[in-house]
């Protein structure tokens, strides 16, 4: 899989800490001064300006919110320091202060998207990996630097400007795994490159990607308009893992405004189905289906059979959610 590369590329490596030390100064502080500020060992802010130590997503959104310039600048100015060091074949070996995390190797992967939900202002993509040997492995989900590591139009895009679609092969430039809580299929995506569409999915490969029939995590937990469709916190940090692709036979999609009786009216698709005897009511974030089905009158549509990728979402008011973040239709 061939790296993509962008003309500029200057020979020299400049510390990211240059630019921190630069914003520091004028804000009238010294490097101890805001390091002290924000409860932070002076030797970690002086490391980081002499190159010595990696920025990692932490202090990315630290600077972010300090100094107006967002964590994915901060994080792309270290990924390209590390990389033009010539320490892209090798984890990053420096003498670091404790409490700083290594920055990992820029890598590629190549997976198959099976999903590319609507996350806030971008989007979730998901996918299973295709390994060198043609099988399917585990489960690859490309963030973002943000703090709610949705992933914008432009990170996503391939060379052509084009969006990845559903069943899409691709190879996906990324910085380091970044598992968090549950959601331990999270990897940080380098923004320097453009994905790439290396050809549609084989139905063999599809087949493969299809999980165990089992219930959806753990059941029993239901909103008002909802069906076994949400997980409290307490138990959702125990889980190790929040993506799902299942085969269903049933699906009906229910258009109506959930939140009218409390003065909400707007109006949301939500997917039913059985599976591995077990009813679900979703949320249905895939943005094809939604828009499509949103055009319609309330009421119920079936679907019959098909595909979903189910999805635990972000923490929100003491429960993670399960959202079909994909529908696929054989």
């Amino acid at each position: 899989m061939a790296e993509r590369t962008y003309p500029y590329r200057p020979d020299y490596a400049t510390p990211p800490g240059y630019v921190l030390q630069d914003h520091i100064e004028a804000n009238g502080l010294t490097p101890a001064e805001f390091a002290r500020l924000h409860s932070l060992p002076a030797e970690i802010i002086e490391s980081i300006i002499s190159g010595n130590a990696p920025i990692d997503a932490d202090l990315a959104a630290l600077f972010g919110r300090e100094f107006n310039l967002e964590a994915n600048v901060w994080l792309n100015m270290e990924a390209i320091y590390r990389r033009r060091l010539g320490q892209a074949s090798n984890a990053i070996e420096v003498n670091q202060p404790k409490g700083v995390e290594t920055m990992a190797t820029n890598t590629i992967k190549r997976i198959v998207c099976l999903a590319n939900s609507r996350k806030l202002s971008g989007r979730c993509i998901a996918g299973k990996e295709v390994q060198d040997n043609g099988q399917i492995g585990r489960w690859i989900r490309p963030v973002s630097a943000r703090e709610t590591e949705e992933v914008s139009e432009w990170e996503r895009q391939y060379e052509d400007g084009s969006d990845p679609r559903l069943l899409d092969v691709i190879d996906v430039p990324l910085l380091n795994a970044k598992p968090k809580d549950f959601q331990q299929e999270n990897w940080l995506l380098d923004p320097e490159y453009y994905w790439e569409k290396v050809r549609p999915v084989t139905e063999g490969e599809l087949r493969q990607c299809i999980d165990p029939a089992a219930p959806l995590w753990t059941d029993g937990y239901s909103t008002t308009n909802g069906w076994n469709d949400r997980i409290p916190l307490h138990i959702a940090y125990s889980l190790t893992d929040s993506l799902r692709f299942i085969e269903v036979g049933n699906l009906v999609l229910w258009v109506s405004q959930p939140g009218i009786a409390f003065g909400n009216n707007r109006r949301s698709v939500q997917g039913r189905f059985h599976h591995d005897g077990i009813d679900y009511w979703l949320r249905v974030t895939d943005p094809v289906y939604e828009r499509e089905y949103l055009r319609q009158p309330d009421g119920n549509y079936p679907v019959g059979e098909c595909y979903l990728t189910v999805s635990l979402g972000e923490p929100y008011r003491g429960y993670s959610y399960k959202l079909i973040a994909a529908i696929i239709r054989p």
